[in-house]
């Protein structure tokens, strides 16, 4: 297992009092964190797929390579692989 940092989500927020609109999302939340803070394993890469409907009745099946990571409570997940980073020990 070689360790790695992955980017951490930030949950979206918006200005208080406000709508909850895109027009009033506060700037950097609902998205990943740019910097690479969360400790984890990386087990091995592997693939995973979406369905993504065209609307008029027809589908698509889209692959992209995942990595498979397991954070420091054992828990197994798969991450994005631009959401990690290769930590030289």
């Amino acid at each position: 297992m070689r360790k790695i940092k992955i980017k951490k989500y930030v949950p979206i927020q918006f200005e208080e009092g406000k709508p909850q609109m895109e027009l009033y999302r506060i700037k950097g939340t609902g998205c990943m964190s740019k910097e690479f803070t969360k400790d984890a394993n990386f087990l091995a890469f592997g693939v995973s797929y979406e369905h993504i409907n065209s609307g008029n009745g027809t589908s698509m099946i889209a692959q992209f390579t995942v990595a498979i990571i397991e954070l420091p409570d054992g828990t197994i997940k798969e991450e994005y692989i631009y959401n990690i980073k290769f930590i030289n020990i």
